[in-house]
């Protein structure tokens, strides 16, 4: 799984517009938020508050006619999925070096970084981002799956032993731009050819 190309180059765009928080859309983010899941919420920047709404507003979308549509915890796990971005102060450009970056560099290399000085330390913490939203949450004291979500949400081979619904899961991705493989096992047959 991964982001399209596509998909990062619009969102390096769009963080480029001067766009804010609306405020309807702060009272919707309060109706889906616990008052722990808000307050880490709340110190996301304007670009990242607006993203996770977007994205929050895109599952709505595709969860809407699934039996997960009424459950409010995946609307949260959608606008707290990438919480831990802030916890490296690294704005519009340096996020997208350190985004190429951590497509070459090993594995390891983002918690090596995040152990240095200045911007490479800045870069590791941005590519450890689910992790250390994941924390940043749990210690907040959010819902349990919301908390998941961020830890999970780019890493596909984690999901099916998630107590998120796979099905919620793959949505969640999708909803972020993600390019969610399905395994051919998983295909539904189309009656085509048979």
């Amino acid at each position: 799984m991964s982001a399209t190309l596509g998909h990062l180059v619009a969102r390096f765009f769009g963080s480029l517009l001067p766009r804010r928080v609306r405020d309807a859309d702060r009272t919707w983010a309060r109706t889906l938020l616990t008052p722990a899941e808000q307050r880490v919420w709340d110190r996301l920047g304007r670009v990242d508050a607006v993203e996770s709404l977007r994205v929050a507003r895109r599952a709505e979308r595709l969860l809407a006619a699934t039996d997960d549509a009424e459950d409010p915890r995946w609307l949260a796990a959608a606008l707290a999925h990438d919480v831990g971005k802030r916890e490296s102060g690294l704005g519009t450009y340096r996020r997208a070096i350190a985004t190429l970056l951590g497509r070459w560099a090993s594995p390891d290399a983002p918690q090596h970084w995040s152990e240095a000085r200045g911007t490479l330390r800045k870069a590791g913490l941005y590519l450890r981002h689910a992790e250390l939203g994941a924390t940043s949450l749990r210690v907040a004291g959010a819902r349990p799956e919301v908390a998941e979500w961020a830890e999970i949400h780019h890493a596909p081979a984690r999901w099916a032993d998630a107590s998120i619904p796979l099905a919620v899961c793959r949505a969640l991705a999708t909803a972020d731009g993600e390019r969610v493989e399905i395994p051919e096992t998983e295909v539904p047959e189309t009656g085509v050819g048979d």
